[in-house]
């Protein structure tokens, strides 16, 4: 009797639910399987538009050019030897964070340097007169000629168009003006430590190593100063 009874009024409570679900509109459905894209998938929206599927950052250490690289001493490596014994000047730049050594494409002290190539090293600061060159090369920029392009592995050459750096150096990164006296150049961050300058569209020098993200720094404004007034400026 007890039984029957609590039957009774276990099938009156599944009825009320039934009708509960009917009277609110909710219905059982079938779960919709969804596609998620595998960990290693990355929206393509997030390249930057200059982005090449074979555009990759190019590694300055990859790199020797003419005998060196980065971070090798350079008064052991460079000042000791053709065309590098006489440089056009070395001062210390940027509040003496750094030692800028350069070699101008123009007459500068009455030298130049070959094929048409301004050249400029940022070396790690030292006061002392006996240790000042014998010091780490932490940068290193080439203006105007070609004379690395047979003499590295560096692969392009200056008076390329920026199109051409973007797919060997990779997409840029970051992008400011240099401009001082009628001369505008557009400086291009491909990688943290890959740089390239363009003017009109086309490439007229690199630079590799420890540059600022800032315009304003010394360093660029340098750079900017040796290129106005000691390179010859590619007319490819």
């Amino acid at each position: 009797m007890k039984f029957a009874r609590a039957l009774g009024l276990s099938l009156m409570l599944l009825s009320a639910v039934r009708c509960s679900s009917q009277s609110s509109g909710t219905e059982r459905t079938t779960p919709i399987p969804v596609e998620l894209p595998s960990a290693g998938a990355k929206p393509s929206a997030l390249l930057p538009p200059s982005a090449t599927a074979d555009a990759k950052p190019v590694s300055p250490d990859a790199h020797e050019f003419d005998g060196f690289k980065l971070g090798d001493n350079y008064g052991d490596k460079v000042l000791v030897r053709e065309p590098y014994q006489k440089p056009c000047d070395d001062d210390p730049i940027d509040n003496k964070q750094q030692r800028f050594m350069v070699y101008g494409a123009l007459p500068c002290r009455g030298r130049s340097f070959p094929e048409a190539t301004t050249v400029a090293f940022f070396l790690a600061f030292a006061d002392d007169k006996e240790e000042r060159f014998k010091q780490p090369i932490e940068a290193f920029a080439w203006l105007g000629g070609n004379y690395f392009a047979s003499r590295s592995s560096f692969p392009v050459r200056t008076g390329e168009l920026a199109e051409v750096a973007d797919k060997a150096l990779g997409p840029v990164q970051l992008s400011f003006p240099l401009e001082e006296k009628g001369v505008s150049l557009q400086v291009r961050r491909h990688s943290e430590r890959v740089w390239s300058l363009t003017e009109g569209g086309r490439t007229v020098g690199f630079a590799v190593g420890k540059m600022p993200n800032d315009a304003e720094r010394e360093p660029w404004r340098a750079l900017l100063e040796m290129y106005r007034r000691y390179t010859k400026p590619s007319k490819e």
